[in-house]
Protein backbone atom coordinates (compact mmCIF):
# COMPACT_ATOMS: atom_id res chain seq x y z
CA UNK A 1 0.00 0.00 0.00
CA UNK A 2 1.27 3.51 -1.21
CA UNK A 3 2.48 5.46 2.36
CA UNK A 4 1.35 8.64 0.70
CA UNK A 5 -2.29 6.73 1.26
CA UNK A 6 -1.52 6.08 4.50
CA UNK A 7 -0.51 9.19 5.33
CA UNK A 8 -3.44 10.61 4.19
CA UNK A 9 -5.80 7.92 6.16
CA UNK A 10 -3.71 8.15 9.49
CA UNK A 11 -3.97 11.87 9.41
CA UNK A 12 -7.74 11.53 8.82
CA UNK A 13 -7.89 9.74 12.15
CA UNK A 14 -5.65 11.90 14.37
CA UNK A 15 -7.82 15.18 13.32
CA UNK A 16 -11.21 13.37 13.40
CA UNK A 17 -10.84 12.40 17.20
CA UNK A 18 -9.54 15.11 19.64
CA UNK A 19 -9.68 12.76 22.48
CA UNK A 20 -10.01 9.14 21.83
CA UNK A 21 -10.37 6.79 24.33
CA UNK A 22 -9.45 7.41 27.85
CA UNK A 23 -10.96 10.79 28.86
CA UNK A 24 -8.20 13.68 29.78
CA UNK A 25 -9.00 17.48 30.27
CA UNK A 26 -7.51 19.35 27.25
CA UNK A 27 -4.18 21.53 27.79
CA UNK A 28 -4.74 25.73 27.18
CA UNK A 29 -2.52 26.72 24.73
CA UNK A 30 0.08 23.91 22.90
CA UNK A 31 3.63 22.66 23.13
CA UNK A 32 6.46 24.63 21.85
CA UNK A 33 8.08 23.05 18.57
CA UNK A 34 11.46 23.86 20.64
CA UNK A 35 10.93 21.92 23.42
CA UNK A 36 13.75 19.76 24.33
CA UNK A 37 13.77 15.79 24.30
CA UNK A 38 14.66 14.81 27.91
CA UNK A 39 13.93 11.15 27.61
CA UNK A 40 13.22 8.70 24.05
CA UNK A 41 12.93 5.21 23.36
CA UNK A 42 13.86 2.07 25.29
CA UNK A 43 17.28 3.50 26.34
CA UNK A 44 17.88 7.08 25.27
CA UNK A 45 20.93 5.85 24.42
CA UNK A 46 22.20 4.20 20.83
CA UNK A 47 24.05 1.63 23.14
CA UNK A 48 21.33 0.49 25.03
CA UNK A 49 22.70 1.25 28.59
CA UNK A 50 19.83 2.33 30.35
CA UNK A 51 22.03 4.89 32.64
CA UNK A 52 20.96 8.22 33.30
CA UNK A 53 23.95 10.91 34.40
CA UNK A 54 22.92 13.14 37.23
CA UNK A 55 22.09 15.80 34.75
CA UNK A 56 19.77 13.56 32.43
CA UNK A 57 17.70 12.40 35.69
CA UNK A 58 17.46 15.22 37.59
CA UNK A 59 17.82 12.61 40.35
CA UNK A 60 20.45 11.03 42.78
CA UNK A 61 19.97 8.22 45.33
CA UNK A 62 19.84 11.05 47.75
CA UNK A 63 17.09 12.36 46.11
CA UNK A 64 14.96 9.09 46.35
CA UNK A 65 13.74 9.42 50.16
CA UNK A 66 11.81 12.89 49.24
CA UNK A 67 9.80 10.94 45.87
CA UNK A 68 6.40 12.01 46.44
CA UNK A 69 3.94 10.88 43.94
CA UNK A 70 2.86 14.01 41.90
CA UNK A 71 -0.56 12.36 40.04
CA UNK A 72 -1.85 9.19 38.27
CA UNK A 73 -3.16 8.63 34.87
CA UNK A 74 -5.41 6.10 34.47
CA UNK A 75 -6.64 4.56 31.30
CA UNK A 76 -9.91 3.49 31.03
CA UNK A 77 -9.62 0.39 29.18
CA UNK A 78 -6.61 -1.17 30.34
CA UNK A 79 -4.98 -4.14 32.01
CA UNK A 80 -1.58 -4.37 30.88
CA UNK A 81 0.00 -0.79 30.22
CA UNK A 82 3.25 -0.97 28.57
CA UNK A 83 4.61 1.88 26.20
CA UNK A 84 7.54 3.22 27.82
CA UNK A 85 6.99 7.14 27.63
CA UNK A 86 9.21 9.46 26.09
CA UNK A 87 9.21 13.13 28.17
CA UNK A 88 10.40 16.72 26.86
CA UNK A 89 10.35 19.93 28.80
CA UNK A 90 7.00 20.19 28.90
CA UNK A 91 5.19 16.65 28.23
CA UNK A 92 4.67 13.28 28.83
CA UNK A 93 4.17 11.23 25.09
CA UNK A 94 2.66 7.63 25.97
CA UNK A 95 0.85 4.89 24.24
CA UNK A 96 -1.84 3.19 26.06
CA UNK A 97 -3.23 -0.36 25.12
CA UNK A 98 -6.73 0.88 23.36
CA UNK A 99 -4.51 2.15 20.83
CA UNK A 100 -4.53 6.03 21.74
CA UNK A 101 -1.15 8.12 22.16
CA UNK A 102 -1.28 11.01 24.31
CA UNK A 103 1.05 14.22 25.04
CA UNK A 104 0.31 15.19 28.82
CA UNK A 105 1.69 18.22 30.25
CA UNK A 106 4.59 17.18 32.93
CA UNK A 107 2.90 19.19 36.02
CA UNK A 108 -0.87 19.03 35.47
CA UNK A 109 -1.62 15.79 33.57
CA UNK A 110 -3.86 17.49 30.69
CA UNK A 111 -3.92 16.73 27.42
CA UNK A 112 -2.37 18.92 25.08
CA UNK A 113 -3.20 16.10 21.93
CA UNK A 114 -4.00 12.57 21.20
CA UNK A 115 -3.99 10.63 18.22
CA UNK A 116 -5.90 7.37 17.37
CA UNK A 117 -3.58 4.43 15.95
CA UNK A 118 -6.56 2.10 15.87
CA UNK A 119 -7.72 -0.84 17.71
CA UNK A 120 -4.40 -2.63 18.57
CA UNK A 121 -2.49 -1.51 21.55
CA UNK A 122 0.88 0.17 21.62
CA UNK A 123 3.38 -2.07 22.47
CA UNK A 124 6.83 -0.39 21.97
CA UNK A 125 8.84 2.93 23.68
CA UNK A 126 8.10 6.50 21.85
CA UNK A 127 10.69 7.62 20.36
CA UNK A 128 11.30 11.63 19.74
CA UNK A 129 13.30 12.27 16.72
CA UNK A 130 14.00 16.44 16.27
CA UNK A 131 14.59 16.54 11.74
CA UNK A 132 13.90 19.47 9.60
CA UNK A 133 12.62 22.04 12.52
CA UNK A 134 9.95 19.37 13.46
CA UNK A 135 9.73 16.96 16.08
CA UNK A 136 8.87 13.44 15.41
CA UNK A 137 7.11 10.70 17.80
CA UNK A 138 8.12 6.71 16.70
CA UNK A 139 6.13 4.00 18.03
CA UNK A 140 4.54 0.66 17.19
CA UNK A 141 1.82 -1.32 17.53
CA UNK A 142 -0.05 -4.84 17.94
CA UNK A 143 -0.94 -5.01 14.45
CA UNK A 144 3.01 -4.53 13.50
CA UNK A 145 2.38 -0.99 12.53
CA UNK A 146 5.43 1.55 12.38
CA UNK A 147 3.69 4.58 13.02
CA UNK A 148 5.33 8.35 12.86
CA UNK A 149 3.27 11.47 14.25
CA UNK A 150 4.24 15.30 14.70
CA UNK A 151 5.05 15.19 18.51
CA UNK A 152 4.15 18.87 18.92
CA UNK A 153 0.24 18.75 17.29
CA UNK A 154 -0.39 14.93 17.41
CA UNK A 155 -0.55 14.86 13.24
CA UNK A 156 -0.18 11.69 12.01
CA UNK A 157 2.63 11.65 9.47
CA UNK A 158 3.10 8.34 7.58
CA UNK A 159 2.37 4.44 8.89
CA UNK A 160 4.41 1.34 7.88
CA UNK A 161 3.49 -2.25 8.22
CA UNK A 162 6.66 -4.03 9.17
CA UNK A 163 5.51 -7.57 8.14
CA UNK A 164 1.98 -8.61 6.43
CA UNK A 165 1.83 -11.88 8.44
CA UNK A 166 -1.35 -12.05 10.29
CA UNK A 167 0.58 -12.70 13.84
CA UNK A 168 3.27 -10.14 13.22
CA UNK A 169 3.34 -7.84 16.05
CA UNK A 170 5.96 -4.79 17.63
CA UNK A 171 7.23 -5.18 20.68
CA UNK A 172 10.71 -4.20 20.28
CA UNK A 173 10.87 -0.74 20.06
CA UNK A 174 12.21 1.58 17.64
CA UNK A 175 15.87 2.79 17.66
CA UNK A 176 16.46 6.35 15.28
CA UNK A 177 20.09 6.99 14.12
CA UNK A 178 20.92 9.99 11.38
CA UNK A 179 17.66 10.42 9.58
CA UNK A 180 16.37 6.51 9.55
CA UNK A 181 14.69 4.26 11.68
CA UNK A 182 15.13 0.95 12.67
CA UNK A 183 12.13 -1.22 13.95
CA UNK A 184 12.09 -4.83 14.49
CA UNK A 185 9.46 -7.46 14.33
CA UNK A 186 7.78 -9.96 16.48
CA UNK A 187 5.05 -12.40 16.40
CA UNK A 188 2.39 -14.16 18.54
CA UNK A 189 2.10 -16.95 16.24
CA UNK A 190 3.96 -19.40 18.82
CA UNK A 191 0.30 -19.00 20.35
CA UNK A 192 -1.26 -19.36 17.36
CA UNK A 193 0.19 -23.25 16.89
CA UNK A 194 -1.42 -24.30 19.84
CA UNK A 195 -4.54 -24.73 17.62
CA UNK A 196 -3.88 -28.35 16.05
CA UNK A 197 -5.80 -27.45 12.93
CA UNK A 198 -3.15 -24.45 12.73
CA UNK A 199 -0.36 -24.54 9.82
CA UNK A 200 2.45 -24.28 11.80
CA UNK A 201 4.34 -22.10 10.97
CA UNK A 202 5.50 -19.36 8.70
CA UNK A 203 6.38 -16.16 10.46
CA UNK A 204 10.55 -15.06 10.71
CA UNK A 205 11.76 -12.19 12.57
CA UNK A 206 12.97 -9.31 10.68
CA UNK A 207 14.56 -5.75 11.36
CA UNK A 208 13.52 -3.17 8.84
CA UNK A 209 15.83 0.54 7.92
CA UNK A 210 13.16 3.15 7.24
CA UNK A 211 13.40 6.70 6.19
CA UNK A 212 12.06 9.10 8.93
CA UNK A 213 11.02 11.55 6.29
CA UNK A 214 9.07 9.64 4.22
CA UNK A 215 8.20 6.24 5.61
CA UNK A 216 9.64 4.36 2.64
CA UNK A 217 11.72 0.92 3.81
CA UNK A 218 15.02 1.10 2.53
CA UNK A 219 15.95 -2.44 3.65
CA UNK A 220 14.78 -5.50 5.51
CA UNK A 221 17.30 -7.83 7.29
CA UNK A 222 15.28 -11.38 7.77
CA UNK A 223 16.73 -13.20 10.57
CA UNK A 224 16.14 -16.99 9.00
CA UNK A 225 17.16 -15.63 4.95
CA UNK A 226 14.99 -17.87 3.27
CA UNK A 227 11.30 -18.01 4.15
CA UNK A 228 9.56 -21.36 5.79
CA UNK A 229 9.12 -24.25 3.30
CA UNK A 230 6.66 -26.82 3.69
CA UNK A 231 8.09 -30.06 5.68
CA UNK A 232 5.26 -32.23 5.94
CA UNK A 233 1.80 -32.46 7.25
CA UNK A 234 0.90 -33.16 10.63
CA UNK A 235 -0.93 -36.39 12.32
CA UNK A 236 -4.78 -34.43 11.68
CA UNK A 237 -2.87 -33.97 8.09
CA UNK A 238 -2.52 -29.83 8.65
CA UNK A 239 0.55 -28.87 6.54
CA UNK A 240 3.76 -28.11 8.20
CA UNK A 241 6.47 -25.11 7.52
CA UNK A 242 9.88 -24.49 8.89
CA UNK A 243 12.56 -23.43 10.03
CA UNK A 244 10.37 -20.43 11.55
CA UNK A 245 10.84 -17.89 14.39
CA UNK A 246 13.65 -16.60 15.50
CA UNK A 247 11.43 -12.77 16.39
CA UNK A 248 13.11 -10.02 17.54
CA UNK A 249 11.62 -9.09 20.54
CA UNK A 250 13.60 -5.82 21.85
CA UNK A 251 15.36 -2.72 20.41
CA UNK A 252 17.99 -2.98 17.87
CA UNK A 253 21.73 -1.78 19.42
CA UNK A 254 23.40 1.06 17.60
CA UNK A 255 27.41 0.91 16.96
CA UNK A 256 28.22 3.99 15.29
CA UNK A 257 31.65 3.58 15.23
CA UNK A 258 31.09 0.19 13.56
CA UNK A 259 28.37 0.91 11.21
CA UNK A 260 25.91 -1.58 12.53
CA UNK A 261 23.28 -2.76 14.69
CA UNK A 262 23.10 -5.57 17.04
CA UNK A 263 19.66 -7.70 17.49
CA UNK A 264 19.12 -10.49 19.43
CA UNK A 265 16.17 -13.76 18.84
CA UNK A 266 14.12 -15.96 19.99
CA UNK A 267 13.58 -19.39 19.41
CA UNK A 268 12.34 -21.55 16.17
CA UNK A 269 8.55 -22.14 16.42
CA UNK A 270 8.28 -25.16 14.46
CA UNK A 271 11.18 -28.28 12.68
CA UNK A 272 13.85 -27.74 11.55
CA UNK A 273 15.75 -25.21 14.39
CA UNK A 274 18.34 -23.74 12.68
CA UNK A 275 21.58 -21.84 13.43
CA UNK A 276 19.43 -18.14 13.53
CA UNK A 277 17.75 -19.03 17.41
CA UNK A 278 18.65 -18.16 20.30
CA UNK A 279 21.26 -15.95 18.84
CA UNK A 280 23.03 -11.80 18.34
CA UNK A 281 22.80 -10.92 14.74
CA UNK A 282 25.38 -8.07 13.71
CA UNK A 283 23.91 -6.23 10.64
CA UNK A 284 25.67 -3.80 8.66
CA UNK A 285 23.27 -0.22 8.61
CA UNK A 286 24.00 0.90 5.27
CA UNK A 287 22.94 -2.39 3.53
CA UNK A 288 21.20 -4.69 5.52
CA UNK A 289 23.72 -7.61 5.36
CA UNK A 290 24.62 -9.79 7.75
CA UNK A 291 27.75 -9.26 9.09
CA UNK A 292 28.67 -12.21 11.69
CA UNK A 293 25.77 -14.57 14.06
CA UNK A 294 26.67 -16.01 17.00
CA UNK A 295 23.85 -18.60 18.22
CA UNK A 296 24.31 -19.61 22.20
CA UNK A 297 21.50 -22.29 22.48
CA UNK A 298 21.09 -24.86 19.44
CA UNK A 299 17.80 -26.94 18.94
CA UNK A 300 15.63 -24.72 21.09
CA UNK A 301 12.53 -25.03 18.90
CA UNK A 302 9.13 -24.51 20.83
CA UNK A 303 5.65 -22.97 20.74
CA UNK A 304 2.81 -23.39 23.10
CA UNK A 305 1.60 -26.64 21.30
CA UNK A 306 3.92 -28.15 23.63
CA UNK A 307 2.03 -27.49 26.99
CA UNK A 308 -1.30 -28.52 25.94
CA UNK A 309 -1.07 -32.16 27.24
CA UNK A 310 -0.55 -35.55 24.92
CA UNK A 311 -1.82 -34.67 21.72
CA UNK A 312 0.72 -31.56 20.60
CA UNK A 313 0.41 -31.60 16.55
CA UNK A 314 2.21 -28.56 16.23
CA UNK A 315 4.98 -29.36 18.89
CA UNK A 316 8.48 -29.73 17.32
CA UNK A 317 10.18 -32.70 17.31
CA UNK A 318 12.87 -30.97 19.28
CA UNK A 319 10.06 -29.47 22.25
CA UNK A 320 12.98 -26.32 23.52
CA UNK A 321 13.15 -24.45 26.50
CA UNK A 322 12.17 -21.36 24.95
CA UNK A 323 15.46 -19.11 25.80
CA UNK A 324 14.73 -16.04 23.58
CA UNK A 325 17.51 -13.03 23.68
CA UNK A 326 14.10 -11.03 24.92
CA UNK A 327 16.66 -8.17 26.27
CA UNK A 328 18.74 -5.67 23.94
CA UNK A 329 22.22 -6.75 23.62
CA UNK A 330 24.07 -3.47 25.94
CA UNK A 331 27.35 -2.09 23.89
CA UNK A 332 29.65 -1.06 26.41
CA UNK A 333 32.75 0.87 26.34
CA UNK A 334 35.45 -0.75 28.88
CA UNK A 335 37.38 1.76 31.37
CA UNK A 336 40.52 0.45 28.61
CA UNK A 337 38.94 2.00 25.44
CA UNK A 338 37.78 -1.39 24.06
CA UNK A 339 34.35 -1.99 23.51
CA UNK A 340 32.27 -5.34 24.36
CA UNK A 341 29.17 -6.74 23.65
CA UNK A 342 26.53 -7.91 26.74
CA UNK A 343 23.88 -9.96 26.09
CA UNK A 344 21.32 -11.63 28.66
CA UNK A 345 19.56 -14.50 27.97
CA UNK A 346 16.21 -16.29 29.37
CA UNK A 347 18.57 -19.11 30.10
CA UNK A 348 19.66 -16.79 33.07
CA UNK A 349 23.24 -16.95 31.22
CA UNK A 350 24.87 -13.37 30.22
CA UNK A 351 27.89 -13.31 27.75
CA UNK A 352 30.47 -10.84 27.03
CA UNK A 353 30.97 -10.61 23.34
CA UNK A 354 33.70 -9.15 21.09
CA UNK A 355 31.19 -6.86 19.01
CA UNK A 356 33.77 -7.35 16.00
CA UNK A 357 33.81 -11.39 15.50
CA UNK A 358 31.03 -12.31 17.43
CA UNK A 359 33.31 -14.32 19.35
CA UNK A 360 32.27 -15.27 23.12
CA UNK A 361 34.89 -13.45 25.62
CA UNK A 362 33.24 -14.75 28.62
CA UNK A 363 29.95 -16.19 30.25
CA UNK A 364 28.13 -15.83 34.15
CA UNK A 365 25.56 -17.91 35.18
CA UNK A 366 23.05 -15.30 37.06
CA UNK A 367 20.15 -17.47 37.25
CA UNK A 368 18.09 -21.05 36.88
CA UNK A 369 15.82 -19.60 33.61
CA UNK A 370 12.86 -20.83 32.47
CA UNK A 371 10.16 -19.54 29.76
CA UNK A 372 9.74 -15.84 31.34
CA UNK A 373 12.77 -16.22 33.17
CA UNK A 374 16.48 -15.45 33.60
CA UNK A 375 16.92 -12.31 32.14
CA UNK A 376 13.50 -10.70 30.93
CA UNK A 377 13.26 -7.62 29.40
CA UNK A 378 16.51 -5.80 30.28
CA UNK A 379 20.09 -5.17 31.82
CA UNK A 380 21.86 -1.64 32.84
CA UNK A 381 25.69 -0.70 32.67
CA UNK A 382 27.77 1.90 33.72
CA UNK A 383 30.81 0.83 31.64
CA UNK A 384 32.55 -0.61 34.07
CA UNK A 385 29.71 -3.32 35.24
CA UNK A 386 26.65 -4.64 33.94
CA UNK A 387 23.32 -4.52 36.24
CA UNK A 388 21.44 -7.80 35.20
CA UNK A 389 17.83 -8.61 37.20
CA UNK A 390 16.48 -12.24 36.69
CA UNK A 391 12.80 -13.24 36.92
CA UNK A 392 13.58 -16.95 37.24
CA UNK A 393 9.40 -17.55 38.11
CA UNK A 394 8.13 -20.91 36.82
CA UNK A 395 4.73 -20.43 34.68
CA UNK A 396 3.34 -23.97 34.71
CA UNK A 397 3.47 -26.12 37.90
CA UNK A 398 7.01 -27.75 36.32
CA UNK A 399 8.53 -25.47 34.13
CA UNK A 400 12.42 -26.47 34.43
CA UNK A 401 14.12 -28.57 37.06
CA UNK A 402 16.53 -26.71 39.77
CA UNK A 403 15.56 -23.97 42.53
CA UNK A 404 14.57 -20.56 40.80
CA UNK A 405 17.26 -17.59 41.54
CA UNK A 406 15.15 -14.50 41.36
CA UNK A 407 17.66 -12.07 42.32
CA UNK A 408 19.62 -8.40 41.16
CA UNK A 409 23.20 -8.76 40.12
CA UNK A 410 26.42 -6.92 39.33
CA UNK A 411 28.91 -8.14 36.81
CA UNK A 412 32.63 -7.14 36.15
CA UNK A 413 32.22 -6.57 32.32
CA UNK A 414 35.77 -7.00 31.67
CA UNK A 415 36.04 -10.61 33.41
CA UNK A 416 32.52 -11.76 33.87
CA UNK A 417 32.88 -12.16 37.19
CA UNK A 418 30.11 -11.65 39.98
CA UNK A 419 30.69 -9.01 42.34
CA UNK A 420 27.40 -9.29 44.30
CA UNK A 421 24.05 -10.84 43.91
CA UNK A 422 21.23 -10.32 46.15
CA UNK A 423 18.06 -11.98 46.10
CA UNK A 424 15.25 -9.95 44.87
CA UNK A 425 13.19 -8.77 47.73
CA UNK A 426 9.67 -9.41 47.60
CA UNK A 427 6.38 -8.50 49.59
CA UNK A 428 3.36 -10.94 48.28
CA UNK A 429 1.16 -10.84 51.63
CA UNK A 430 -2.37 -11.02 50.44
CA UNK A 431 -1.62 -10.28 46.87
CA UNK A 432 -3.11 -11.74 43.79
CA UNK A 433 -1.08 -12.14 41.16
CA UNK A 434 1.94 -11.78 43.62
CA UNK A 435 5.54 -12.55 41.79
CA UNK A 436 9.00 -12.81 43.26
CA UNK A 437 11.03 -11.73 40.55
CA UNK A 438 12.75 -8.93 38.45
CA UNK A 439 11.42 -9.32 34.95
CA UNK A 440 10.83 -5.32 34.10
CA UNK A 441 14.15 -3.51 32.68
CA UNK A 442 15.78 -1.76 35.08
CA UNK A 443 17.76 1.83 34.86
CA UNK A 444 20.56 3.05 36.09
CA UNK A 445 20.70 6.70 38.20
CA UNK A 446 24.11 7.87 40.43
CA UNK A 447 24.18 5.43 43.24
CA UNK A 448 21.09 3.63 42.84
CA UNK A 449 19.51 0.72 40.29
CA UNK A 450 15.77 1.40 39.97
CA UNK A 451 14.43 -2.63 39.56
CA UNK A 452 10.65 -2.50 39.37
CA UNK A 453 9.34 -5.95 41.11
CA UNK A 454 6.60 -8.90 40.04
CA UNK A 455 5.28 -8.07 43.61
CA UNK A 456 4.21 -4.54 42.22
CA UNK A 457 6.74 -2.73 44.42
CA UNK A 458 8.86 0.00 42.81
CA UNK A 459 12.38 -0.52 44.84
CA UNK A 460 15.66 1.35 44.08
CA UNK A 461 18.73 -0.32 45.22
CA UNK A 462 22.70 0.49 45.65
CA UNK A 463 25.00 0.11 43.16
CA UNK A 464 27.51 -0.42 45.56
CA UNK A 465 26.40 -3.54 47.95
CA UNK A 466 22.57 -3.98 46.43
CA UNK A 467 20.78 -2.94 49.58
CA UNK A 468 17.56 -1.46 49.21
CA UNK A 469 17.73 2.34 49.41
CA UNK A 470 13.63 3.16 48.66
CA UNK A 471 10.38 1.43 47.77
CA UNK A 472 6.73 2.28 46.67
CA UNK A 473 4.31 -0.37 46.67
CA UNK A 474 2.44 0.12 43.75
CA UNK A 475 -0.48 -2.26 44.34
CA UNK A 476 -3.06 0.47 45.56
CA UNK A 477 -6.42 1.79 44.42
CA UNK A 478 -5.91 5.26 43.01
CA UNK A 479 -8.02 8.71 41.27
CA UNK A 480 -6.78 8.98 37.87
CA UNK A 481 -6.04 13.29 37.72
CA UNK A 482 -8.13 12.41 34.73
CA UNK A 483 -11.35 11.04 36.51
CA UNK A 484 -10.79 7.71 36.15
CA UNK A 485 -10.50 5.17 38.68
CA UNK A 486 -7.12 3.24 38.64
CA UNK A 487 -5.55 0.50 40.51
CA UNK A 488 -1.80 -0.77 40.41
CA UNK A 489 -0.47 -4.09 39.98
CA UNK A 490 2.34 -6.20 38.76
CA UNK A 491 5.62 -4.12 37.48
CA UNK A 492 7.21 -5.71 34.07
CA UNK A 493 7.98 -4.72 30.79
CA UNK A 494 9.53 -1.40 30.55
CA UNK A 495 10.24 -0.35 33.64
CA UNK A 496 10.97 3.27 34.77
CA UNK A 497 11.93 6.30 32.84
CA UNK A 498 13.65 8.90 34.42
CA UNK A 499 13.84 12.27 33.20
CA UNK A 500 14.24 16.28 34.74
CA UNK A 501 13.68 15.07 38.18
CA UNK A 502 10.47 12.80 37.41
CA UNK A 503 10.57 9.35 37.09
CA UNK A 504 7.54 7.36 35.62
CA UNK A 505 6.32 4.15 35.37
CA UNK A 506 2.99 1.93 34.64
CA UNK A 507 1.55 -0.49 37.29
CA UNK A 508 -0.35 -3.22 35.66
CA UNK A 509 0.28 -6.18 33.72
CA UNK A 510 -2.35 -8.53 33.40
CA UNK A 511 -4.02 -9.99 30.18
CA UNK A 512 -4.10 -13.37 28.28
CA UNK A 513 -0.53 -13.92 28.45
CA UNK A 514 0.87 -12.29 31.31
CA UNK A 515 1.40 -15.78 33.42
CA UNK A 516 -1.04 -14.83 35.88
CA UNK A 517 0.56 -11.46 36.78
CA UNK A 518 -2.06 -8.86 38.13
CA UNK A 519 -3.42 -6.36 35.81
CA UNK A 520 -3.36 -2.68 36.23
CA UNK A 521 -4.51 0.08 34.74
CA UNK A 522 -2.12 3.31 36.04
CA UNK A 523 1.19 5.38 35.07
CA UNK A 524 2.09 7.14 38.40
CA UNK A 525 4.15 10.16 37.97
CA UNK A 526 6.84 10.75 40.55
CA UNK A 527 8.98 14.09 41.44
CA UNK A 528 10.67 15.57 44.42
CA UNK A 529 8.75 17.11 47.29
CA UNK A 530 7.85 20.57 46.32
CA UNK A 531 9.86 23.30 49.05
CA UNK A 532 8.43 24.31 51.49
Amino acid sequence: MPVRFLVAVSTLIASSVLFAGTPSTPCEGTLAQSSPIQSSGWSHDLPQTRQRSAAEAGLTADDLPGLELQWVFAYEDTEQPRSLPAVTAQAIIVGSEEGTVWALDRHSGCAYWSYRAGDEPIRTAVTLVSLDNRVVALFGDADAQLHAVDAMTGQGLWVLTLDPHRSAIMTGSPVYHDGFVYAPASSLEVAQAVKPWYNCCTFRGSVSKIDVRTGERVWQYFTIPNAPALTGRSLFGVRQYGPSGAPVWSAPTIDVKRNRLYVGTGQNYSSPADHNSDAIHAIDMSTGERIWRTQFLAEDSWNAACNVGLLQPNCPEEDGPDYDFGAPPILITRDDGDDILVAGQKSGMVFGINPDTGEQLWMNSAGRGGIIGGVHWGMASDGAFVYVPVSDIDVWPIDVPGEPRPALNKINVSTGETVWSVPAVFDCDGKEGCRSGLSAAITLIPGAVIAPGMDGVLRAYSRDDGRVLWQFDTVRDYDGINGVKGEGGTLDAGGAVIADGQLIIHSGYGGLISAGSKGGNVMLVFGKKASE
